[in-house]
């Protein structure tokens, strides 16, 4: 028993030891400060943002860090959001338009309507040889079309509809 103790206090010491060592031999991680500094008023980044049609974007209280942004930085903020506000113009307008849809052609003539939508369709389709030959394809199909309440459609083809698709089916009605 007294040995088991004793080898029990040896480990402790070379443990506490290396412990010791350990810390006398790792070095000290800084990290330097980061100073920003401040590129522009907010009157300043309000015209910028005026170039965009987001001046009212722009508020202290929301936008304050965007007084430390470099004048690309901004450019590329403004242009994503321009971007972002677009395309949720442009998915209201989808959604409420779908409600016209008959066809495969009337779908594709609302989508070449809507220009961030079909740029959208044409990167899902690989660029714009592979949505052609996509378009070539969904022509050749009789389908049937349905619309959800929130404007939403589903196609399904005519040997796949067996009746209970959730909304109305507007591809047999007349305009």
């Amino acid at each position: 028993m007294k040995k088991i103790i004793f080898c029990c206090l040896i480990a402790l010491l070379i443990l506490s030891a290396c412990k010791d060592s350990l810390n006398d031999t790792s070095p000290t991680l800084t990290i330097p400060p980061v100073t920003l500094t401040q590129q522009f008023t907010l009157e300043e980044v309000k015209a910028i943002g005026a170039q965009y049609d987001l001046d009212s974007l722009v508020t202290m209280e929301k936008n304050s860090l965007l007084l430390y942004f470099t004048r690309e930085e901004l450019d590329d903020y403004f242009q994503k959001e321009k971007k972002n506000r677009d395309s949720n113009r442009e998915y209201g307008v989808y959604f409420e338009k779908t409600k016209d849809i008959r066809s495969f052609d009337d779908y594709l003539h609302l989508i070449n309507s809507l220009p961030i939508m079909k740029e959208r369709l044409i990167e899902r389709k690989g660029g714009e040889e592979g949505f052609q030959k996509w378009v070539e394809e969904q022509r050749k199909i009789k389908w049937h079309i349905y619309r959800d309440e929130k404007g939403v459609l589903t196609w399904v083809r005519p040997k796949d509809d067996d009746g209970t698709i959730p909304g109305e089916r507007i591809d047999n009605r007349r305009k």
